[in-house]
């Protein structure tokens, strides 16, 4: 995958400074397209209060995991305790 930095906008969509892709896109110019039968993840948003996104951001930063990998995993493991 190349990509190329445009600073001036001088790209396809004329936005300036962002980054373009060599990769087709699936017709919005946006995201990359999907083999078929393959669905994309679903964007959920969860606040949380301040000392419990410490408390997670501070468990990612010692074990070298990301926010949306601790939750997911925390999230399938609770389903699966519920029978859900």
């Amino acid at each position: 995958m190349l990509l190329e930095f445009d600073p001036l906008g001088i790209g396809e969509s004329g936005a300036g400074g962002h980054l373009q892709d060599d990769r087709s896109t699936d017709g919005d110019g946006m995201r990359p397209k999907k083999a078929a039968g393959e669905e994309r993840p679903i964007v959920q948003t969860v606040k949380l209060e301040l000392p419990l996104f410490v408390r997670l951001k501070t468990f990612g930063a010692k074990t070298r995991r990301s926010n949306q990998d601790i939750l997911r995993s925390a999230l399938i493991e609770y389903l699966s305790k519920q029978r859900a």
